[in-house]
């Protein structure tokens, strides 16, 4: 009985440990609507994207494996798109680096300018550092 609980208790850890490892450093995956948001010296936006935009950020963002990093690019947690409570944040200066749960992937050049371009279609501005 004792080995049975013993068996039982190191498989739930070890499912919790995949499963927060999976969701820390599993590629990013978003869905569904998602909204611009920024507030940054004096301007506050919260705005719904489109379908075809959020399909767009989707392309931009799904399969990126996030990393451990600190980059010299300026991020700030109230400028991106927020995708069902996940913040995709965009360095606020012109780098193409986007960050997720406090990890960073890059994308390219193209790829970010697309995903600025985005937010400006909202009222966002940039380079905001």
């Amino acid at each position: 009985m004792k080995i049975t609980k013993k068996i039982v208790i190191i498989a739930a850890v070890l499912v919790a440990v995949l499963l927060l490892g999976w969701f820390f450093f599993g590629p990013v995956h978003v869905s569904g609507n998602g909204t611009v948001v920024f507030y940054y010296n004096g301007t506050e936006i919260e705005d719904e994207l489109t379908e075809a935009e959020s399909t767009a950020i989707a392309e931009i963002v799904n399969g990126h494996i996030p990393f451990f990093d600190n980059p010299s690019c300026g991020f700030d947690n109230k400028i991106g798109i927020r995708f069902s409570g996940q913040m995709i944040s965009v360095a606020c200066d012109n780098c193409p680096t986007l960050s997720v749960h406090g990890m960073y992937f890059d994308v390219s050049e193209e790829e970010a300018a697309r995903f600025r371009s985005i937010m400006r279609a909202h009222g966002a501005s940039f380079p905001c550092v």
